[in-house]
């Protein structure tokens, strides 16, 4: 089944799992169309491990332990028709900045950001002095995967569809 849902409402599915989703693929299509698959998260089986590490505490805490896994059933599509700018980096080395503006949990939507202040450095995109933008106005989107974080800044809300139930 295929749903088309914004950009909030595909976040408040992934919310309700409390475990940030896998990103699948990231590609570039024709004309600057950037395309994301996210799987949905899920609990694994608890593997019940035997390996023992000489720390008892530990090797009971381990043997309750459940890995978190992709939901291969509870795919998203995100699809970028025309971005100015992206990046994507490892998770591990990314950290919290309160001084950015944003709403989600792992799809967010920022109003102040770092990636926006960076961005009429790298680009000829740019905030004039009577307020308007050049080329348009656009937004930071954030995709906070497992792994991954992808930052997009594009001028027009991204495409999501909801797959469920797709191998």
């Amino acid at each position: 089944m295929q749903t088309a849902l914004t950009f909030a409402q595909a976040d408040d599915i992934l919310a309700k799992t409390h475990q940030a989703p896998f990103l699948k693929e990231l590609k570039e299509e024709l004309e600057n169309e950037l395309h994301l698959v996210i799987l949905s998260a899920a609990m694994g089986e608890n593997t019940g491990a035997d390996d023992s590490c000489g720390n008892s505490p530990l090797e009971e805490i381990l043997s309750q332990c459940k890995p978190i896994i992709p939901d291969c059933s509870e795919k998203f599509a995100i699809i970028f028709e025309n971005y100015i700018i992206y990046q994507v980096r490892n998770e591990s080395y990314t950290s919290y900045d309160d001084s950015e503006k944003r709403r989600g949990v792992y799809l967010l939507e920022f109003n102040k950001s770092s990636f926006l202040d960076y961005l009429s450095s790298a680009t000829d995109a740019c905030r004039l002095d009577n307020g308007s933008f050049y080329p348009g106005p656009w937004k930071h989107y954030g995709i906070y995967t497992q792994n991954h974080i992808v930052d997009v800044i594009a001028q027009e809300e991204p495409k999501v569809l909801y797959l469920q139930n797709e191998k």
